[in-house]
């Protein structure tokens, strides 16, 4: 009866630890998701920023060379005003975004996670005592909550983004979705 009572909180404890490296791995690939994410917003925020200047820059020298004709100025210059006001709010708030930045920050945040999970891994296969080991495992979840304690939490998005991802993994929702031009992974 003993033996069997070992074996099954071996097992318990096995499961335990699986769990929590899957919630370490998911956590870590949400917060991959989110950089990735940010990254797209940063670069689709500098073409937009792009085309419009490119845009401004186009009127203002159809108006210096006289393309237009002269009973279309004024609008031409109401046009350059307002898109020059567009172009400087969304200068602003690429600027007070910082994609880029948060971008980093999460790609950080996932990479001391992978460490810690890698830890984590190799704490529960090496050979020690238990109760070592035990302690060794309430220091790394310690550790792993203090990493996602320094770090902003990402978007709800991108935790869908990883679902999607894993289910895909089983049922082909990807393909589904290219097929129907919906791709948002």
């Amino acid at each position: 009866m003993g033996k069997n009572l070992i074996e099954h909180l071996t097992t318990v404890q096995q499961e335990l630890r699986n769990k929590r490296i899957k919630e370490f791995n998911k956590s870590k690939i949400c917060r991959f998701k989110a950089s990735e994410r940010l990254v797209r917003y940063a670069s689709l925020s500098n073409w937009v920023f792009t085309i419009l200047s490119l845009s401004l820059i186009v009127i203002t020298l159809m108006n210096f060379f006289k393309v237009v004709p002269l009973r279309d100025e004024p609008f031409f210059n109401f046009f350059q005003l307002v898109l020059s006001i567009t172009i400087l709010v969304v200068f602003q708030i690429i600027v007070s975004s910082d994609y880029s930045v948060k971008a980093l920050r999460f790609h950080q945040c996932g990479m001391e996670i992978s460490a810690e999970m890698r830890k984590l891994e190799n704490i529960c296969i090496e050979d020690t005592p238990n109760n070592k080991r035990e302690d060794k495992i309430k220091r790394s979840i310690n550790e792993y909550t203090s990493i996602l304690k320094r770090y902003d939490n990402h978007k709800y998005v991108d935790y869908l983004v990883f679902a999607l991802q894993e289910e895909d993994e089983k049922s082909g929702i990807k393909e589904f979705l290219l097929r129907w031009g919906l791709e948002i992974i």
